[in-house]
């Protein structure tokens, strides 16, 4: 699960997240030897731009097969959720 935190969530949020996505996949970051699934979760502490979650859901919807979601967090509990579906 790669994490972007900012306080108000916005379209380059969502671009630096896949830049760190490709990254990871390149294997700069850490030793990816395809991980089964790659969970990128943008989480704002008090905005998120309207848009940003459909960006999200179209670029899941494009890279589904490629083991990578796209997901936007507007709080903690939120956040906490989706680790929980994702990560237990």
């Amino acid at each position: 699960m790669v994490v972007e935190e900012a306080e108000d969530v916005r379209k380059r949020d969502i671009d630096q997240l896949v830049a760190t996505v490709e990254t990871i996949r390149r294997g700069s970051l850490v030793d990816y030897q395809g991980f089964g699934l790659i969970v990128a979760v943008a989480h704002g502490h008090r905005r998120v731009d309207p848009m940003v979650p459909k960006i999200a859901a179209a670029l899941s919807r494009k890279q589904s097969r490629e083991g990578v979601v796209y997901l936007v967090a507007n709080c903690d509990q939120q956040l906490g959720r989706f680790v929980k579906e994702y990560l237990c």
